[in-house]
């Protein structure tokens, strides 16, 4: 009797500072590896590989990987995740933000990928094609935000640097409205501005190709000075918005590539240097970025975007659901289920939040809706059926859909302690 040997499924993954990634883009690098695009396919095409992206891909590896991370250390399964300190110390808090930050190194990986059947092996690009000199890129989650109006909040330049404090005041003053240190904090955790903070010592560096990232050709080449004000990594804003602290040891900047603004770390701290440590009074923002957050909250929209913004070349599926999703989250508070989705003609608001029709058969897959829309449906006072509370609409889309609340946030009319 012969025994066949499963071959793994081959996954190759960006370079990563030490063999480290963020747990929270995992998903997204592994369904980039599995179902990439075809920019020459036809649309029917497309669309399929964008769903297999979305549901069979950052879906199915955010939920596998979760509870990978929830496991005992010794069960079957199981992926270790560490502190993105310098002591990378076993994570205490797997879930949420917490969770998210965290790191895993690409030997854990692997070896959570042998547990999986059919196996998963972990590469690295350049295991194929040697890629020290060049840094990894990242698309942003978030459109950079821009000044658009008359500046009302008091005297302001562009480059003038103020702290949180300061610029919470003069955006409050312009935008009418409270804007708080909070909401700078979260909005550069979205990389919508930018972030800076002093450090409070001198430190070693060097640059992401081991090259010279500070002062070439000086007397401190590769130090950090203390009293410097460089941009925090994106990873730091998001603990100091869930937290109040970060630790770091990464310089992020950016390059423009085919139109986008792409972030990338240009550098770190040297291994024998301990991590920097953040609060928010340590934290400065420039006036272009104090300008452009206030302007938000003056222009933000709460009316349904136009159709021709919920459907570009390629849909943000961040922002989309299926119907099986969108049942888990406001079915129980709205009287949703399948039948709702058989047969929309009797509600066509629902018709309408449809970005990428399903698709029957063999090869098929389900409609994709936009959340907001939906949303919007449910609560609404003329929809026949169950009523939903405004803010209970709100809360749940908060808790399932962040990234859609995130981008609609300024427009929740819950009351905020």
């Amino acid at each position: 009797m012969t025994t066949s040997t499963i071959k793994p499924i081959h996954v190759v993954l960006p370079v990563a500072v030490e063999g480290y990634y963020r747990f929270g883009d995992l998903p997204r690098l592994i369904a980039d590896a599995l179902y990439p695009e075809h920019p020459d396919a036809g649309d029917e095409a497309q669309e399929l590989q964008w769903m297999k992206h979305a549901i069979d891909g950052v879906e199915r590896f955010r939920k596998d990987l979760e509870h990978a991370a929830e496991l005992a250390d010794g069960d079957k399964g199981y992926l270790h995740v560490v502190e993105n300190t310098a002591s990378r110390r076993t994570l205490e808090i797997r879930m949420g933000a917490v969770l998210d930050s965290g790191l895993v190194h690409l030997d854990w990986l692997n070896d959570w990928g042998k547990s999986r059947k059919p196996p998963y092996a972990f590469l690295t690009a350049s295991a194929r094609e040697p890629q020290a000199d060049k840094p990894v890129y990242h698309f942003p989650m978030y459109d950079r935000l821009e000044p658009r109006t008359e500046w009302r909040g008091g005297r302001l330049a562009d480059t003038d640097i103020f702290t949180l404090e300061e610029a919470a005041s003069m955006a409050t003053k312009h935008a009418g409205e409270p804007v708080t240190i909070g909401d700078f904090l979260r909005a550069a955790g979205r990389g919508e501005i930018a972030l800076r903070a002093i450090v409070h010592r001198a430190a070693k560096v060097r640059k992401h190709d081991g090259g010279v990232l500070f002062n070439k050709g000086e007397s401190n080449e590769n130090i950090v000075p203390a009293g410097a004000i460089p941009t925090l990594p994106l990873t730091a804003c998001q603990h100091l918005a869930a937290t109040g602290r970060a630790s770091w040891r990464t310089f992020d900047s950016f390059e423009a590539i085919d139109g986008t603004r792409r972030r990338y770390t240009k550098g770190m701290l040297t291994d024998d240097e301990p991590d920097f440590e953040t609060v928010p009074d340590d934290c400065r923002v420039v006036g272009y970025d104090v300008r452009a957050l206030a302007d938000a909250f003056i222009d933000a929209e709460c009316e349904e975007p136009q159709a021709e913004e919920l459907a570009p070349s390629r849909p943000d599926t961040a922002m989309l659901a299926t119907p099986d999703r969108l049942i888990e989250a406001f079915g129980s508070m709205s009287g949703m289920n399948r039948a709702w989705f058989r047969s929309m003609k009797d509600r066509p608001a629902l018709q309408e939040a449809v970005i990428i029709p399903g698709k029957k058969g063999r090869n098929g897959y389900p409609a994709m809706l936009d959340v907001f829309r939906v949303m919007q449906y449910l609560i609404g006072p003329k929809r026949n059926g169950k009523k939903m509370r405004e803010d209970t609409g709100w809360r749940l889309l908060e808790g399932h859909f962040p990234k859609v609340y995130a981008t609609y946030e300024a427009c929740d009319p819950r009351e905020r302690d």
